[in-house]
């Protein structure tokens, strides 16, 4: 058997081991992004937020698949989010544009099929 160089033999280890470290590896936590609500500025998941996107020819579509190209913003999944977003102008601020009237009624009536913020007693 050839020697191996004492640095090199310090970096083998046994096959056991190697795979224990890969498997700690694989169950490590994986990394969830999250974004902020424009309206009620809650961090949530990515996920759990809707994505509004201005594109090239300044309309501003929903971005359910979070790839589209253009300036985004993100809206909760909830009514009042939405009312507050279209009332007060946030949505145009944070996507630096102005919305035009048939693109706002189609984003508002979206908003209106969402469901409204159930209030907890405590």
């Amino acid at each position: 058997k050839a020697k191996l160089k004492p640095k090199l033999r310090a970096n083998l280890k046994p096959k056991a081991k190697r795979e224990n470290l890969a498997l700690k590896r694989s169950m490590r936590n994986k990394h969830i992004p999250q974004r902020t609500c424009i309206v009620c500025r809650q961090k949530k998941d990515k996920k759990d937020l809707i994505r509004l996107v201005c594109i090239n020819n300044g309309t501003v579509e929903m971005d359910l698949s979070g790839k589209k190209p253009g300036r985004g913003a993100y809206l909760c999944a909830r009514k009042n989010c939405w009312e507050e977003g279209f009332k007060r102008n946030h949505l145009e601020h944070a996507l630096r544009t102005k919305i035009r009237a048939e693109n706002r009624q189609v984003l508002v009536n979206y908003g209106d099929s969402l469901v409204e913020e159930a209030k907890f007693e405590g």
